[in-house]
């Protein structure tokens, strides 16, 4: 991006320079290693040899700790100085984008319920270009959830917009609906005086689609999850059949899915599929099957290489059906912050998504890259009131491919952990999950 900002900017130090001025700063006496930015009697700020602490904020005292003021550069004295460092301690105007010159780390703290008012605090993200990989954002974990249930319904918003453009609607036909927070005691889209001419819709899931990416480490839950797949695929009365090295059973009665859903223990740390989503989208299922607007399932049990039958199997992991399917691998993340999961980011490619069809399809269907074209190709082949489950079993001893990788590591469980995907059709009516506010029209 050659055009995106001036070329000439400033080159950061080398780790020599930096070292040095860590080790100056280590140096000095208790006294002078944190300052204040004093005035002198000619009112010029005075700056000292160590760290200067300053509080920027929208309040109108003035103190010796108050403002941030930048040394001027053609000072000869100050520009001599061996350190010119700062912490810059702020509430209003700090957190809503003062630009701060050299900046390299920062620990953002924004304890509030309201989302609008989080994503005003988003710009802390940015950054400037070749700047990239310098600065640091530090943030606790109820931030991290905010912001990633923002982003989410930032996502969805998006999506919600873009359908109502390909059917032809107007602003003023359709109102946009916001999907609210699962979770409401601990965020809201916006202040109640705010969205006073809202109304909310309910619950609705079709276009929906998840996949469980947290899972609970206890060994226990491992294995009742896994007993619960195992029970659910031997009730089917049909034999499944081969798909590209995968078990495929077709036509499943939605009572088996429903009872595995109310069987499968869901962690909480499972951010787009927490326990009430689980029970609001089986009272879903339970009312569009019976109003016959979803068939039954299909569901695809992704294997790893040829399944052998499983009294000959040298595995015998578990018997499906008298076959032995194989473990797929998954390593977990390493920045995972809850030391009682694991965290894998992603369970499965989109392609898996189409793998239940009984089509030829093209080599650009069978590599659809986005759960939009998806939807597309199911409902284009009459899948789009079929429901599809993926179940995945995944390799306790399951390590990275790079076993040098800085971001992943091995799965390390005392179990396999059983995870899944779930797609429910409706792509003409593409809409997402969870409560939605909605704008009444006049």
């Amino acid at each position: 991006m050659p055009d995106y900002s001036n070329e000439d900017i400033c080159d950061y130090p080398s780790w020599s320079e930096v070292k040095e001025g860590l080790d100056y700063l280590k140096g000095l006496k208790k006294d002078e290693f944190i300052t204040h930015i004093k005035l002198g009697d000619d009112k010029k700020p005075i700056y000292k040899k160590g760290i200067h602490v300053v509080e920027d904020n929208s309040s109108k005292k003035y103190d010796e700790s108050a403002r941030l003021i930048y040394p001027d550069k053609d000072d000869k004295e100050i520009s001599g100085m061996k350190n010119k460092s700062f912490i810059v301690i702020g509430g209003n105007t700090l957190s809503r984008g003062l630009t701060i010159e050299g900046l390299v780390s920062t620990y953002f703290l924004r304890p509030t319920k309201l989302g609008d008012s989080l994503m005003q605090m988003g710009r802390w993200f940015g950054y400037r270009p070749n700047y990239e990989l310098y600065p640091r954002v530090w943030i606790d974990k109820e931030t991290q959830f905010k912001f990633e249930s923002m982003t989410q319904i930032n996502e969805d918003l998006k999506d919600e917009i873009e359908s109502y453009a390909e059917k032809g609607f107007s602003p003023s036909e359709y109102a946009p609906r916001i999907m609210n927070s699962p979770d409401y005691k601990r965020l809201m889209v916006t202040s109640f005086n705010k969205s006073q001419n809202a109304i909310e819709g309910g619950m609705d899931f079709r276009g929906f689609d998840v996949q469980t990416l947290s899972f609970l480490r206890d060994k226990s839950c491992l294995e009742h999850n896994l007993n619960v797949g195992i029970e659910l695929l031997n009730k089917i009365g049909q034999s499944p059949r081969f798909k590209d090295n995968n078990l495929l059973f077709e036509n499943v009665d939605t009572q088996l899915i429903i009872d595995f859903f109310n069987g499968y223990r869901l962690s909480e740390k499972q951010q787009n599929l927490q326990k009430g989503t689980m029970t609001s989208l089986i009272e879903w299922i339970e009312e569009n099957t019976s109003e016959n607007k979803l068939d039954s399932w299909n569901i695809l049990l992704v294997s790893k290489g040829e399944i052998p039958r499983y009294e000959d199997s040298s595995r015998k992991s578990w018997n499906i059906h008298g076959y032995d399917p194989g473990c797929v691998s998954r390593s977990q993340m390493k920045n995972n912050p809850y030391e009682d999961t694991v965290y894998i980011k992603v369970l499965r490619t989109v392609g898996d998504l189409v793998l239940d069809l009984d089509v030829d399809l093209s080599e650009k269907e069978k590599s659809a890259n986005s759960l939009k074209n998806v939807l597309g190709v199911r409902q284009k082949y009459g899948y789009d009131r079929k429901p599809l489950l993926v179940l995945y079993r995944i390799d306790k001893n399951s390590k990275p491919k790079n076993e040098e990788s800085t971001s992943r590591k091995a799965m390390d469980v005392e179990e396999d952990i059983l995870a899944f995907d779930v797609l429910i059709p409706g792509f003409t009516e593409k809409v997402n999950r969870a409560n939605y506010l909605q704008q009444k029209l006049d």
